[in-house]
């Protein structure tokens, strides 16, 4: 080959590789914007817990929450009855955005409650 292929060929390269790392750029920026976490610890009604990623443009959420975080965030205190509220008030929010659902993630959870951890 002659090196003005060979220049051809790094050039196509090195372009190929600034737009991957254009778009990787954009899905890092994208993900937090136009989605979320919602994290729901393991209670009776689901004894596993479970890890909601969904579609949040539109909503005023947190990028990573939970109902626990949610009614801290709301009220300053967390109670059986603000729980229920928040679980009910987001499920509903986001029952037609759901992305996919995950397993449990305590650290999500404790992401969304500033560190705390309440019991069931």
């Amino acid at each position: 080959m002659s090196d003005i292929d060979n220049n051809a060929n790094d050039k196509k390269a090195n372009k190929s590789k600034k737009v991957t790392l254009v778009l990787i750029l954009i899905i890092i920026v994208a993900i937090p914007i136009f989605t979320g976490f919602i994290v729901i610890q393991p209670v009776g009604a689901l004894p596993d817990g479970i890890t909601i990623w969904y579609f949040r443009a539109g909503l005023n959420l947190p990028f990573i929450t939970s109902p626990d975080g949610f009614s801290l965030k709301q009220t300053g205190q967390l109670s059986l009855m603000s729980r229920m509220v928040s679980m009910s008030a987001i499920t509903t929010a986001i029952k037609d955005r759901i992305i996919i659902r995950l397993p449990y993630s305590r650290t999500l959870y404790k992401i969304s409650t500033g560190g705390q951890e309440f019991g069931q």
